[in-house]
């Protein structure tokens, strides 16, 4: 996890993420100081409106950050649903918004490793989708992504994801473009 004083690092990472993020995209996800300065302050969990968002890093053996991972709810795609299921899509869905690795250490599993801690903590917390967005035009990240196992969508692809709802027994669907 991202302790006080790491949000210079997560930031110099985020840069790197965003390199191959398309221009239009790289406003709305470009972590802004107050990111950086919250990582920096208070470390790397964050409350939301619809749960938290976590930033992971891992460091070498002489405590330097050399990857990071920021995941989270999708807060503009819940906020596009119904009031009433809003937090059960924060509970369902976490986006993995950011993954980035010093150029050094990449190809020795750091990635892999910080994936890995993000998808145990996923499972026991009881989310049923985890997806990342990933430019078409970026092919090393979309061949990462599926060696570790995701399946890859064509843009705009709709998915069916059932919620719970007040009723126990009853289930209610949603479709959704991400």
């Amino acid at each position: 996890m991202a302790t006080p004083g790491d949000g210079m690092a997560v930031g110099r990472l985020a840069a790197i993420a965003l390199e191959h993020t398309p221009k239009a995209v790289q406003k709305r996800a470009r972590p802004g100081r107050d990111l950086v300065g919250y990582i920096e302050k208070r470390g790397g969990i964050i409350r939301t409106r619809h749960g938290h968002t976590i930033c992971r890093v891992a460091t070498d053996h002489q405590h330097k950050v050399i990857g990071m991972i920021h995941v989270g709810a999708p807060l503009d795609w819940i906020e596009d649903h119904p009031m009433g299921l809003r937090p059960a899509l924060g509970r369902a869905v976490t986006e993995i918004g950011m993954l980035a690795v010093d150029a050094g250490h990449q190809g020795q599993g750091v990635g892999a490793s910080l994936l890995a801690a993000v998808e145990a903590d996923e499972r026991e917390r009881g989310t049923d989708v985890l997806f990342a967005k990933v430019a078409w035009s970026n092919w090393d990240s979309l061949q990462w992504y599926r060696k570790q196992g995701f399946i890859i969508a064509a843009p705009g692809a709709d998915f069916l994801l059932y919620t719970p709802t007040e009723r126990p027994a009853s289930l209610t669907s949603t479709t959704a473009t991400l």
